[in-house]
This record gives structure tokens, C-alpha cells and sequence, in this order.
């Protein structure tokens, strides 16, 4: 078996790529959370401040502005959601350039 055989046998086919790419995603959300987890445990100082700074902000939010409470709370919201998209993408994209360049260097 010649070396383009064995990339055409063991890499897959344009069928495939959705399934692996829903695999990957799911793989990268797994990975981007457990990265998350460990860093608040290696640095529960810098969660305390965390969360010292939003309550700090939800109490003035509430004692000074009632009225913006929950804009303010689907403004968050939304910072939130948009930031782990963004990271798990970056995150997505540097894996799948590792990706690319392993498929490189096998066809040296």
C-alpha cells in the first residue's frame, strides 16, 4: 500500500466531515470546560475577586437603577454566551491548523 492509499483509507471522505466536526465541537466544549474548572481551582483568589466585582455591580445596578435590572442581567447574559463561542472558536481553529499541518508533514 502506497502513501496516498493509506491517507485516502485512514482519512475521511467529504461525508464524514459533518460528523466529525459535530464530534470535534462537542470534544472542544468538554475540553474548554474542564481547562475552565482547573484554572478557578488553581486560582480560587481570583474567582473571590470575580465574584466579589458582579455582586458589587448587581447591588448597585439594583439599589440605583431598578429599572435597568434586567436589561442589565440579558446584557450579561449575552456577553457571556458570545465569549464561549468566541473562545471554543479559536480554540476550534487552532486545532483544526494542528490539523492541517499534521496532514502536511505525513505527505513529506
Amino acid at each position: 500500500m502506497n502513501e496516498k492509499e493509506y491517507l485516502k483509507g485512514n482519512f475521511p471522505g467529504e461525508e464524514d466531515r459533518e460528523e466529525i466536526r459535530d464530534l470535534l465541537e462537542l470534544i472542544l466544549t468538554e475540553r474548554i470546560s474542564s481547562l475552565t474548572r482547573r484554572r478557578r481551582e488553581e486560582e480560587p483568589s481570583l474567582r473571590k475577586e470575580e465574584e466579589c466585582r458582579f455582586r458589587e455591580l448587581d447591588r448597585l445596578i439594583q439599589e440605583e437603577y431598578p429599572e435597568l435590572a434586567k436589561q442589565s442581567q440579558e446584557f450579561l447574559d449575552w456577553i457571556t454566551a458570545n465569549q464561549g463561542q468566541e473562545i471554543e472558536a479559536f480554540y476550534r481553529y487552532g486545532l483544526e491548523d494542528g490539523i492541517r499541518m499534521m496532514r502536511q508533514i505525513m505527505k513529506l
